[in-house]
């Protein structure tokens, strides 16, 4: 690890990338068509869940799209982006991503007004939609 770039590393040592590598339940694909793949897992001890976007196609960054009913969810909830480590606000009914060509988005949808928790147990900033 010592020769990686900063940007490899923050991802290697990314503390909320790492709690759902660690601490996730139930990871499963939700579904595959067209080249766009959506997995889904559950954040223990929590109604949250874990979403992950891909783009296999060869061609374009694609619109992913998650309806919250496809999660067993309804409403509004907020989005985090892990990767990023940016609260991006509140979504009602669904959540889409723009996914680069063989792309990839990884996601914990909570519920409004959540507090997210690293693995470290620290907590993140509350999301605020109007930042």
């Amino acid at each position: 690890m010592p020769d990686n770039d900063e940007f490899t590393l923050s991802l290697l040592t990314n503390e909320d990338v790492l709690a759902v590598d660690q601490n996730s339940i139930h990871n499963k694909e939700l579904r595959a068509k067209d080249g766009l793949t959506v997995w889904t897992a559950d954040v223990p001890n929590s109604k949250d869940k874990y979403i992950a976007l891909f783009n296999t196609r060869d061609a374009g960054p694609a619109e992913v799209v998650v309806a919250w009913a496809e999660l067993g969810l309804a409403g509004t909830h907020d989005v985090r982006d892990l990767w990023a480590r940016k609260d991006l606000g509140a979504f009602k009914d669904k959540f889409s991503a723009q996914i680069p060509a063989h792309g990839a988005g990884l996601f914990r949808i909570g519920n409004p007004g959540c507090w997210f928790y690293s693995v470290a147990g620290e907590k993140a900033p509350p999301i605020n939609p109007a930042s």
